[in-house]
């Protein structure tokens, strides 16, 4: 099979694409023929090495997260699916390989692909969708009527968190450049600020859910802008400290995430609000959801 590697961490310069062998199925897991893969900002990440504390170190590494395929076969103990079924999932972390004709993938982390899509359009929905998904459902826990701040709502995971918190009864406003501000209001925003012209907190003051796709700046300012027991969710910025130990970081090198992290978590117990760093996960039932809502006409 063709496939896209990377043997050091120069970059996306050091990218492979060469013939590697189709991977075996192992237990509970499934190889995908994958038809679309998605593109993410981790990518080009993993190839500079700057992303090493989450895949590992071991080279050479196929690239890519997220993928939208047919099942090719099945390793022992699969029973959700079978041969020929089309499906669409997210790589879990520390293990990738979307880049290539074939992949393997758990399979509880690979969801039906919905009906209304192609290929190409699943592939787009398992990274970003997750995202949201977990900021808002699982950690915001959002519920009808919440003033919600989705900083970035231009972007992939901005796009649909900002549908996903509308549907679920969200009064939802964004930050995004003006070249943007058609589309943020077609997703549904009540209000877009121009973060170059304007300040979110005098245009979408004391909000009750703050999702952060930003970093540790806009993190701290979104604390200071939430009312008393709300929450601030951070998909970006300093990688949580206990991952980066995982990963085999030394001490000196989680310095400062760890002062980042104080210094968060300390403004938000100030202010009573609640704040956490996210990172996102693969998960099958969550993107089986997903996957309902885009053929119900909820996400597009």
């Amino acid at each position: 099979m063709k496939a896209a590697w990377i043997n050091d961490w120069s970059g996306t310069d050091g990218v492979v694409i060469g013939r590697a062998a189709v991977p075996e199925p192992a237990a509970g897991e499934l190889l995908i023929r994958v038809r679309a893969a998605g593109i993410n900002p981790f990518d080009w990440q993993v190839s500079r090495g700057s992303m090493i504390w989450l895949v590992g170190q071991q080279l050479p590494k196929v690239l890519g997260w997220e993928f939208s395929g047919d099942v090719e076969a099945l390793g022992p103990g699969c029973h959700r699916f079978a041969v020929g079924d089309p499906v669409f999932g997210r790589m879990p972390a520390g293990r990738m390989g979307a880049f290539a004709e074939y992949a393997v993938v758990d399979e509880a982390v690979v969801a039906a692909k919905p009906r209304s899509l192609s290929h190409i359009e699943a592939a787009a929905i398992p990274v970003a969708g997750l995202a949201a998904w977990q900021a808002l459902v699982e950690v915001a826990a959002m519920v009808p009527e919440q003033k919600v701040l989705v900083h970035g709502g231009a972007g992939a995971v901005g796009g649909l968190a900002i549908q996903l918190a509308r549907h679920l009864g969200g009064w939802v406003s964004t930050t995004c450049s003006d070249r943007n501000l058609y589309y943020v209001l077609d997703l549904g925003v009540i209000r877009s600020v121009d973060y170059s012209r304007s300040s979110f907190e005098k245009r979408a003051p004391m909000r009750d859910v703050t999702l952060d796709l930003v970093g540790n700046a806009i993190a701290a300012r979104s604390i200071r802008n939430t009312r008393p027991g709300g929450v601030v969710v951070s998909l970006a910025g300093s990688p949580d400290p206990a991952l980066l130990q995982q990963s085999g970081a030394s001490p000196l090198d989680t310095v400062g995430a760890r002062w980042q992290h104080w210094r968060l978590r300390s403004l938000a117990r100030g202010r009573k609000v609640r704040w956490q760093r996210l990172h996102s996960r693969a998960d099958g039932p969550q993107l089986a959801q997903l996957g309902a809502l885009v053929d119900a006409g909820k996400l597009e």
